[in-house]
């Protein structure tokens, strides 16, 4: 057998001649293997997607179904329900594979922030949970709604971002324009990446050939000289080779033993340290 995965609240999918099934962490089989493919282990909600048959479905933990695998697409569940398709349309049903919004969408996107991104005539467009059409599907992209915003394709290929009363907020500029992620969102702009907050202030110039969403208060950029480094949410910069210095034994920001040290320089990942040197020191 060929197991796969990690654990999941307590169990483990594997594969037994061509079918799924799970295992609990000792190791005993709690659900034979019957199913073609396991699309999510259990999640919170103590439910997992399987497939059978080219069908989509869930289970209990008994290995018992909750929605029979009749769907041909099942989505991430959450507080608005699940993305499902049945005959080429989308729809949204609640955990017990009852319908909650039509199918009748060419495709059903991200659902964030009470809003649902839906797809008719190769736009998209919003509704709410109740399927509500809250902006109409006019958009050649869009993004889920992060901090109030959504950032969509506007006309000339350009991307800005919206608010939920559709206001544009961000004046479409932009190349990319990814979702917000701590009120700040990455931009490119001529191949070349920058930051920009939910006002749209660019908080750094399209200066940088690769730039990540911020976590912890930092995003992690390369320069063009190919150097990796860190910038915080006022737009300062902390290299690699500052941040190697940072990390030296008795360096003076800091008052880690060795063994830190070692983890630290491992992970190059320190957010605090960069956060409290970028917001304080600099």
């Amino acid at each position: 057998s060929n197991m796969s995965s990690k654990f999941e609240n307590g169990f483990i999918n594997f594969s037994k001649d061509g079918k799924y099934g799970f295992m609990n962490k000792s190791g005993n089989v709690v659900i034979k293997p019957q199913f073609d493919n396991i699309w999510r282990g259990f999640n919170k909600y103590d439910f997992a997607i399987i497939n059978k048959d080219g069908k989509y479905g869930t289970i209990d933990k008994s290995g018992n179904y909750i929605i029979e695998p009749t769907f041909s697409m099942l989505g991430e569940y959450c507080e608005c329900g699940m993305a499902a398709e049945k005959d080429n349309k989308f729809g949204i049903v609640d955990i017990k594979g009852n319908s909650m919004i039509d199918f009748k969408y060419k495709s059903i996107g991200n659902m964030s922030e009470g809003f649902i991104s839906i797809k008719e005539n190769n736009r998209w467009g919003f509704i709410d949970k109740n399927g509500k059409e809250v902006i109409k599907p006019k958009y050649r992209y869009v993004t889920k709604f992060k901090n109030g915003l959504a950032s969509v394709l506007i006309e000339d290929d350009k991307m800005g971002s919206i608010d939920k009363n559709e206001f544009i907020i961000i004046k479409p500029l932009y190349d990319e324009l990814e979702e917000f992620s701590e009120g700040i969102s990455v931009f490119s702009k001529d191949d070349l990446y920058g930051y920009i907050d939910i006002n749209g202030r660019e908080i750094v110039k399209n200066v940088f050939i690769t730039a990540d969403k911020f976590e912890n208060g930092l995003g992690l950029v390369t320069t063009v000289e190919d150097e990796w480094g860190y910038i915080n949410n006022k737009g300062k910069y902390i290299g690699e080779t500052k941040i190697q210095d940072l990390l030296t034994i008795g360096g003076k920001y800091n008052s880690f033993d060795e063994k830190d040290i070692f983890y630290i320089v491992i992970w190059s990942l320190n957010y605090q340290l960069m956060y409290t040197y970028l917001n304080n020191v600099y």
